[in-house]
């Protein structure tokens, strides 16, 4: 469960990511400046981070950590449970999709 129901000032683009039906996560496309605010998961709804275009700095456990994806170049974040994250995006247009672990 999400422990800060706060929602990114980013807007998901299409209607999420989907597997067998079920919801498995959804994308983001973010303004330089667009936040995801920083939360905690539990195992049952912990997710990785796929950074496909862009970059952001990171907030919670990891304040400040930068990363920027390049062209053909991903950026994967795992996050483990309980780990505080969110990030603010740098530059317009930053990608990066939330997929969720089952």
């Amino acid at each position: 469960m999400i422990q800060d129901q706060s929602q990114p000032r980013g807007k998901p683009a299409g209607t999420g990511l989907y597997l067998f039906g079920k919801p498995a996560g959804v994308v983001y496309v973010f303004q330089a400046g667009d936040e995801l605010p920083a939360h905690t998961h539990e195992d049952a709804d912990n997710h990785i981070t796929v950074l496909t275009f862009g970059a952001i700095e990171l907030s919670g456990d990891r304040a400040g950590e930068v990363h920027e994806a390049a062209p053909g170049k991903a950026v994967i974040l795992d996050w483990k449970v309980g780990e505080l994250h969110g990030f603010k995006a740098l530059i317009d247009g930053t990608t990066a999709a939330n997929i969720r672990r089952w």
